[in-house]
Order: C-alpha cells, then sequence, then structure tokens
C-alpha cells in the first residue's frame, strides 16, 4: 500500500513540475494567427525603449521600430 502511494506521489511531482497556473505547458490551443501574435507582442514588448535608457541600434526589429507611447504603456485597460 506505501509503495503504491509513493509511486503515486512521485508521479504527480514529476508530472506537474514544469506546468504553469493558466494553460498548463505553453499554448495547448496554438500560437494562434499572425495578427493574435503581433497583438501580444505589442501588448507585452519585450524590446528596450530608447525613453528609459540609452538608445540600442538594432535592438528592435523592423516591425516594431515605433513603440508605444508613455501614457498608452501605462494605462492597464488599454489593451483590454
Amino acid at each position: 500500500m506505501s509503495r503504491k502511494l509513493l509511486l503515486i506521489a512521485v508521479s504527480l511531482v514529476i508530472s506537474g513540475g514544469c506546468a504553469g497556473r493558466s494553460g498548463g505547458w505553453g499554448m495547448p490551443w496554438g500560437q494562434g494567427t499572425t495578427e493574435q501574435q503581433k497583438a501580444r507582442a505589442v501588448k507585452h514588448d519585450p524590446y528596450p525603449l530608447n525613453d528609459i535608457g540609452p538608445e540600442v541600434v538594432g535592438g528592435r526589429p523592423r516591425e516594431f521600430s515605433n513603440p508605444q507611447a508613455e501614457p498608452v504603456r501605462q494605462n492597464p485597460n488599454y489593451f483590454r
């Protein structure tokens, strides 16, 4: 009995180790269309901003060369 319980406990720990709380492993429904991916990239802009530090030449792809203005970035309801 205890061996079976130990096996169940270990398998639960191993299987749930890397899963996030929302969505599990990655995005189970896929990455979405190109437009959806661009919208997520605009919402969560991972590229360096020129107004908070020195400009990084070539640090942004040309599609994202114009980042959102600071008031737009600060508004939490803008992208909802």
